[in-house]
């Protein structure tokens, strides 16, 4: 039957106190994210999603979970009044968590879609972070980009007047790069949120140093990144272009 007019409260968790798997989907929500503490020693599957904007009533922090010693998956999606920073998560966080999608979770820093005010708040960003991308429990979820609504560093793209050439946007949208054990970024840009084909990139800053020359992992490191320079295109091809449009001003 057709329960989406009920309003289901965390505290009936209470009565479920060997529950493992957790899904709230499509029925409304209410409760602070603590009412999941009764279940911190037996949850190892979390989902949390809205299927309409505002029909979740759910509060609390990211972090109230972070202790949860068999949480293994960790699905939020557009749930705004949870709050949190991923920058916060340390080491001994989360300890066996594999996933975390936290998409649309507005109210979280660092959650899937998060949107950057300035461009010079993401290099220290990104090393705040550098950690938690070391665990690869989210790098494939992250689409993190400039805001174009809220950010005075945006601007358009140039218009070229030869309308057979295919100009990319502005490089703002923040790619992860993995080659061997080596982590970094760099500015791109996708023709649309969730492209994962080739994007046209800036020049890549890198997390971790160079591997060894004589270890086992540089021989790897050496074919991972030139695929990956391959792939990309225009703004590693003109690279003063991309440094001159995207910092000018």
């Amino acid at each position: 039957s057709n329960c989406g007019c009920l309003i289901w409260h965390l505290d009936y968790l209470a009565s479920c106190p060997v529950l493992k798997e957790l899904y709230c989907e499509g029925t409304p929500v209410q409760g602070h994210i603590n009412c999941l503490r009764v279940l911190k020693d037996t949850l190892e599957s979390i989902s949390i999603g809205e299927t309409l904007v505002g029909t979740h009533m759910i509060e609390g922090n990211l972090m109230d979970l972070a202790d949860f010693p068999y949480l293994k998956e960790l699905f939020m999606f557009t749930v705004d009044r949870v709050k949190g920073d991923i920058r916060d998560i340390g080491e001994t966080d989360f300890p066996m968590l594999e996933e975390l999608d936290l998409s649309c979770c507005k109210a979280i820093i660092g959650s899937q879609h998060y949107s950057f005010q300035r461009i010079s708040d993401v290099p220290a960003f990104m090393n705040d972070v550098h950690r938690l991308l070391k665990r690869n429990i989210m790098n494939d979820r992250c689409q993190w980009s400039l805001s174009e609504d809220q950010s005075p560093d945006w601007y358009e793209a140039e218009v070229d007047n030869n309308e057979d050439e295919e100009i990319p946007g502005p490089p703002f949208d923040i790619r992860l790069v993995e080659a061997g054990p080596r982590l970094g970024w760099a500015w791109g840009f996708h023709t649309y949120i969730g492209d994962d084909s080739p994007c046209d990139s800036c020049e890549i800053n890198w997390l971790d140093p160079e591997p060894d020359r004589d270890s086992s992992d540089y021989e790897i490191y050496i074919q991972e990144l030139q695929a990956i320079e391959g792939g990309e295109d225009f703004f590693n091809s003109s690279g003063q272009t991309c440094q001159i449009n995207f910092f000018r001003g």
